[in-house]
């Protein structure tokens, strides 16, 4: 999901793959859970003669749009934090359909996050520049004026190991969660991201820590409630939190710095409170995690974090004499986010080498290099490789990498733009070269950085050298392309 924040105006969630990318990862853990990969080869010829591959791209911007049109109801109807998840599915499924920014702005105007509403409009009108925009993304920011606000404390840097991930956790399983927790947690901080869908007004769940003395906890009818040093209790409205049984999931970031923990429920931030304090995380403490029969909890990930909720941002790159940035390892949003930041501020050159690794935490990660201005992405969904530019007769390319792929362990990954082409190599195999633009960039442009359920490391991001002939071996094809390498 895409989210707003004031470093760089854009940002990406890492939430709700599953649901843009049900009927993939559908057929990837089919493949994973005993379907031969001579069988699934063999059947994906017959299965085109059914059904042409280009219709899933078609499909792809189709329910785009669709998601887009029930956005903008649900804000004609004042249900702005429903327009807001469709703003951001709209996204997740075609990352350049700016008219879902505006939409995600006016959502935002709805809910009172103003410096968030701000950042996206002006974040739209910076990409659609030269292009037709919509009048409504001027008249909000007439609204809402031209000041500047604080940015975004930065929660602290994700360490790049010690990860706990879960892909669902029900009543049942909250036993053996806590117990891991309680066995094998060792940090100075925690950040803990999930989705949580409540089918029943009655369901709450709860984080309890009784060796530091003090609870997390969203009650029957979602009513907050937070106890340490602090005691905050908030009944929280139908937009902050959805419950019942036509509702969708949450989205939980609960951050805490061994002092001072901050909630941010569906985009929405509270604290940061002052709770700990009567214990030591780092030596070990005793977790409790509790859900009833109407609560389910999804893509759990739990992960030791370092700094202050309330600390300033540093920065997570280096510029060498060649020119080139190199980033401390990414592995949360936030990092993602402030490497973004960089890129778009500090490099400027128009041809472009970007090399790193990236180490998958389970097999359903994603993660993606987005140039909106320049109007193309790269993207990696689990083992399927998707290039999409605006570019006219470009369609998308989606690709199978197969054995060129690690799900498990790290994958080296290339990415080079010379003039108008992109050249893709994984893991010392050549891809593919792509023409992606129609004209050559100039100077600095705004960047993203995708990243879920993985983490990048060893980020190099420097000028091209002297161009080289094409590499060879890959696919230099602008058609879509499904089904395994070769």
């Amino acid at each position: 999901t895409m989210v707003i924040s004031n470093q760089t105006g854009y940002d990406w969630n890492g939430y709700g793959w599953r649901a843009a990318w049900s009927s993939k990862t559908r057929r990837s853990r089919a493949a994973r859970c005993g379907v031969g990969t001579d069988l699934l080869r063999l059947s994906l010829p017959a299965f085109a003669l059914l059904v042409p591959v280009v219709a899933s791209a078609q499909g792809l911007q189709e329910e785009a749009r669709r998601q887009l049109d029930l956005g903008w109801t649900d804000l004609e109807a004042g249900v702005a934090q429903r327009a807001l998840s469709a703003a951001e599915s709209a996204l997740r499924l075609d990352p350049l359909l700016y008219d879902a920014m505006v939409l995600k702005g006016l959502a935002y105007e709805k809910l009172g996050e103003i410096a968030k509403a701000r950042a996206i409009l002006v974040t739209y009108l910076d990409f659609t520049e030269g292009l037709t925009q919509r009048p409504e993304a001027r008249e909000a920011l007439a609204r809402l004026g031209d000041g500047s606000s604080a940015p975004v404390p930065a929660l602290g840097t994700a360490a790049a190991e010690g990860a706990f991930t879960w892909d669902t956790v029900e009543e049942g399983d909250a036993r053996g969660v806590s117990e891991r927790l309680t066995t094998e947690f060792r940090g100075t901080g925690f950040e803990a991201r999930y989705e949580i869908r409540n089918s029943k007004k009655s369901s709450e769940h709860q984080f309890h820590f009784p060796d530091l003395g003090w609870y997390f906890r969203v009650d029957q009818g979602g009513e907050l409630k937070v106890r340490g040093k602090e005691t905050i209790q908030e009944r929280l409205d139908a937009e902050t939190w959805l419950f019942g049984r036509r509702s969708g999931w949450n989205e939980v970031a609960l951050r805490f710095d061994g002092t001072s923990v901050t909630a941010i429920l569906n985009g929405s931030t509270r604290g940061p409170y002052a709770v700990g304090g009567e214990g030591d995380l780092a030596e070990g403490t005793e977790w409790r995690l509790s859900l009833d029969a109407g609560a389910e909890i999804r893509d759990l990930r739990v992960l030791p974090i370092g700094g202050s909720v309330a600390a300033p941002a540093t920065s997570v790159a280096t510029t060498g004499s060649d020119g080139a940035l190199r980033f401390e390892p990414l592995s949360s949003r936030d990092a993602a986010d402030v490497a973004a930041a960089h890129l778009g501020a500090q490099f400027g050159s128009s041809s472009w080498v970007l090399d790193y690794s990236f180490v998958p935490d389970r097999s359903s990660a994603v993660h993606a290099f987005v140039l909106p201005k320049l109007r193309f992405y790269v993207k990696i969904d689990e083992d399927l490789m998707i290039v999409k530019s605006k570019r006219k007769g470009f369609d998308v390319v989606k690709r199978e990498l197969g054995n060129d792929w690690n799900d498990d362990s790290a994958n080296r990954i290339q990415l080079e733009l010379r003039g108008t082409r992109l050249a893709v190599t994984i893991n010392g195999r050549p891809i593919g070269t792509y023409d992606v633009l129609a004209d050559p960039p100039s100077g600095n442009t705004a960047w993203a950085i995708e990243l879920a359920r993985g983490r990048i490391e060893d980020l190099v991001v420097r000028p091209a050298g002297e161009a080289t002939a094409p590499a060879t071996g890959g696919d230099s094809s602008r058609t879509l392309k499904s089904g395994p390498p070769g």
